[in-house]
């Protein structure tokens, strides 16, 4: 079943270390029991629990950035039985995203506040209107 985009609770069910495709890309996973979403500012129980996760992509190119980040979550570097500070296992508030993927739509979890790589966020349109202003005009002396 797709979740809805929003923010939901979930409670730390188990982590561990996996590869992923053809490259076999190690990435760590949080795996976590969907309970509540956000509805009207309150949290209200689902009908599940869904089982969700999280992953932390450990390649060469990311390996620093999710470490730190994995860091100020408390982890406590296990790869086999990863622990976290209390707020990211128990109650964590996870926020939920659809991304299509190979033409379907799906799921991509996130920790609302700890986030990786998949939760950007668009400049906004003073930023978007002075930097196309400086490629107008790099491009304008460039012939």
């Amino acid at each position: 079943m797709l979740l809805n985009e929003n923010h939901y609770l979930g409670q730390f069910v188990t982590g561990g270390l996996e590869e992923v495709g053809e490259k076999k890309t190690p990435r760590l996973f949080i795996t976590y029991n969907v309970t509540h979403e956000a509805v009207d500012g309150e949290w209200v129980e689902v009908d599940g629990p869904y089982e969700r996760y999280v992953g932390f992509w450990l390649s060469d190119k990311a390996y620093d950035r999710t470490v730190k980040l994995l860091q100020k979550m408390g982890w406590n570097l296990s790869l086999t039985e990863p622990a976290f500070k209390p707020e990211v296992m128990e109650n964590a508030e996870l926020v939920c995203k659809h991304e299509k993927w190979n033409s379907k739509i799906e799921e991509q979890w996130n920790l609302k506040d700890y986030p990786t790589e998949f939760g950007k966020t668009l400049a906004d349109e003073k930023t978007l209107r002075l930097l196309q202003a400086k490629l107008d005009k790099e491009a304008e002396t460039a012939f």
